[in-house]
């Protein structure tokens, strides 16, 4: 009697039941994937909104902070005083000259203009000619710092002042503190605080 030699392998239950266990495996690595992929996008993201925000916080804090107090007497009477410093500050715009901190002009005396419009934070400068003359800030470039701003106020404070000014007119000297207060729907700014150290008039 010749003996059945036995068959070795899977049976279809098997073979079905590994491959739902297999496509549930590989269903778990690719949802496990798309999760870390979306998760790096999003870190990268807010890195990125965190580095834009340090940058724009650090360069308003660095060109305030060096605000220098040239005379600015400007030909058109639209100003209470005839002359004063070239800082001269609203609610929710800001002009001053300072040295440029970066490009080729870097060192060079420049008048910048900060100001919110279309709830975007604009910045605008032009080369400081001499006291007279005014930048015609309407024929110059505005390049955006942030976007989606909910909320910009500038606040001033004098060496004598006893509590925060909403404008600081063309006058005598800088004010001692400038605070400003920047709300974005997407970023979380800090309030920024910005001594200047001379603010009184100096004639070159």
């Amino acid at each position: 009697m010749i003996a059945k030699k036995s068959q070795s392998g899977f049976t279809m239950v098997e073979m079905i039941i590994a491959l739902v266990i297999l496509s549930m495996i590989m269903l778990a690595t690719l949802t496990a994937l798309r999760t870390f992929a979306q998760t790096q996008s999003k870190i990268e993201e807010v890195t990125a909104r965190l580095n834009t925000t340090r940058q724009v916080t650090d360069f308003l804090r660095r060109t305030i902070g060096q605000a220098t107090p040239v005379l600015f007497a400007p030909v058109k009477g639209d100003y209470e005083a005839s002359y004063g410093t070239y800082f001269i500050g609203e609610q929710t715009s800001l002009v001053w000259v300072a040295p440029m901190n970066f490009g080729l002009d870097a060192g060079s005396s420049f008048v910048f203009r900060l100001s919110q419009e279309d709830s975007r934070l604009w910045l605008q400068f032009s080369p400081f000619i001499d006291s007279v003359t005014e930048p015609d800030w309407s024929e110059l470039i505005k390049y955006e710092l942030l976007a989606d701003i909910t909320e910009f106020e500038i606040g001033f404070l004098g060496s004598r002042a006893s509590g925060w000014l909403k404008e600081w007119p063309l006058s005598q000297a800088s004010p001692a503190l400038v605070k400003l207060t920047i709300s974005s729907a997407e970023r979380f700014l800090p309030e920024i605080v910005v001594r200047l150290d001379d603010g009184q008039l100096h004639v070159r």
